[in-house]
């Protein structure tokens, strides 16, 4: 902001205060957050638009010039949100999950418990594990359409615990995981 656009500010409210009768600008400044605290105050409870004309009909009626300052800062008010909501998005930002990053999984957390049940099975018929791994691994390839590695199966294997341990971070979805974090704070 250039200094002259400053001064033009700084001088309005001291015209304002000037015309309260108000002697310092930490008086007029806590008479103007006074002021917003109490309009905030009564607009809480407002739901609708009936409501609203309701509030504003028993309001006394405002001078012309404060008519038009009202409709003014209506009109201001996206700009005004417009620089306020890059902070607050940011704010809000920090409660979601960060991306892992990297090479998205093989397998989701359903076909690996269906990977894992199948091994199980190849196992108990007695295949060895490596040889059942590899089974899977050719199945879902083929199943999905897309590359499926022994590595994925066999991380698949190895993480079998998770896959069905019912308290599992694993089962949760997105939602049920954001709403422990928010617990957690």
């Amino acid at each position: 902001m250039k200094p002259e656009s400053a001064k033009r500010i700084i001088d309005a409210y001291f015209d304002v205060f000037d015309e309260l009768s108000i002697k310092t600008f930490n008086q007029g400044l806590a008479f103007v957050l006074d002021s917003f605290e109490e309009r905030l105050q009564s607009l809480r409870p407002i739901r609708n638009r009936e409501a609203f004309i309701a509030m504003l009909l028993k309001e006394p009626e405002p001078e012309p010039v404060e008519l038009d300052a009202q409709v003014e800062m209506i009109y201001l008010f996206p700009y005004l949100i417009r620089k306020v909501m890059p902070e607050a998005m940011h704010e809000a930002a920090k409660i979601f999950p960060q991306d892992p990053g990297g090479r998205p999984r093989a397998l989701t957390d359903k076909e690996s418990r269906y990977v894992c049940q199948e091994i199980g099975k190849l196992i108990a018929q007695g295949v060895s594990r490596l040889d059942a791994q590899d089974r899977l691994a050719r199945r879902m390839s083929q199943k999905k359409g897309q590359d499926v590695g022994l590595r994925s199966v066999q991380r698949a294997w190895q993480n079998r615990k998770q896959s069905f341990d019912p308290g599992s971070e694993n089962t949760k979805s997105l939602g049920g995981r954001i709403a422990d974090k928010l617990r957690r704070q």
